[in-house]
């Protein structure tokens, strides 16, 4: 087989994400298609969101602040809202839901944290998406 890619490593304002959350198997970031996938639930506390998820329709429903974000299973459309203002914007590599046991829900890093403001850049070296959240919030 082949070997393995070393660990993708995810850190916030210079913090590493500890711990992420293991639903049967541990639910850590990876690479596809040029995007890095994380789960959600991962980012609630070092971005200080809130993430809603509604089970019927395997919606999960990212809030910080007064933007939101709502990712479908398997759809690469994802609606952004803000001001009360709802946009539609396309994502290259669709989100997955895993349902082993309540399991992860996986979306693309960088389309999730530029829609709430965040920015993040890739540090290729070291394998680590670098995300930074507003100075003002700091």
């Amino acid at each position: 087989g082949a070997a393995q890619p070393r660990e993708i490593a995810v850190i916030v304002d210079g913090k590493p994400i500890r711990g992420w959350p293991a639903g049967g198997n541990a639910a850590y970031p990876y690479p596809e298609d040029g995007c890095i996938l994380v789960t959600t639930s991962a980012l609630v506390e070092p971005l200080g969101m809130t993430v809603e998820r509604d089970e019927e329709s395997r919606t999960p429903t990212c809030a910080r602040g007064a933007v939101s974000v709502a990712f479908t299973d398997g759809e690469r459309a994802y609606t952004v809202t803000s001001g009360g203002k709802a946009e539609t914007r396309l994502l290259d590599v669709p989100p997955k839901a895993y349902y082993e046991t309540d399991g992860p829900f996986y979306v693309p890093l960088r389309a999730l944290v530029e829609a709430l403001g965040c920015a993040v850049e890739w540090k290729a070296p070291f394998r680590t998406a670098a995300v930074t959240t507003p100075r003002e919030e700091r």
